[in-house]
């Protein structure tokens, strides 16, 4: 994992190990059909978020909390990997991104993820903004009669 920011060695090493936990349970609840483990990362006062099947940001906790009722037990994967993470650390801000690739049914889904975190004053890390994207979406061929998500 490459980490960079503005805090010792050690205290980065130990913020970029958390976030790495927190985003690998969300993710395994994620391919279990369970989005909401996400959910509980989101800040509820100030969450967006940038999604390849919206044609424009989410803004809000309840936003985003409708447009996961929706895939709720949708997105199913047992082969997954989170690629090459990467966590900038900034006083009470940090910037994790990596690629996820995943098997989804017959399908291979490759994606550019990033997550803003922000430390709150009960000393805890959520996520302000979330902005996932297709990796080279040049390469895919979209079926019109298939849905993203």
């Amino acid at each position: 994992m490459k980490i960079t920011g503005n805090l010792d060695a050690d205290k980065q090493q130990e913020i970029a190990n958390l976030l790495l936990s927190l985003v690998e349970g969300a993710l395994a609840r994620w391919y279990k059909g369970d989005p909401y483990g996400y959910l509980e990362l989101y800040d509820q006062d100030n969450y967006s978020y940038f999604d390849p099947s919206k044609t424009a940001r989410l803004d809000g906790f309840n936003n985003i909390k409708a447009f996961y009722d929706t895939i709720k037990g949708v997105i199913y994967s047992t082969d997954y990997s989170i690629v090459d993470p990467s966590v900038q650390i900034f006083d009470n801000t940090a910037v994790f991104c990596c690629n996820i690739i995943a098997h989804v049914g017959s399908d291979i889904n490759k994606w550019n993820s990033t997550e803003v975190f922000r430390l709150t004053s009960e000393n805890n890390w959520k996520i302000l903004h979330s902005h996932w994207a297709f990796m080279r979406p040049m390469d895919i061929v979209f079926d019109p009669e298939k849905e993203i998500v």
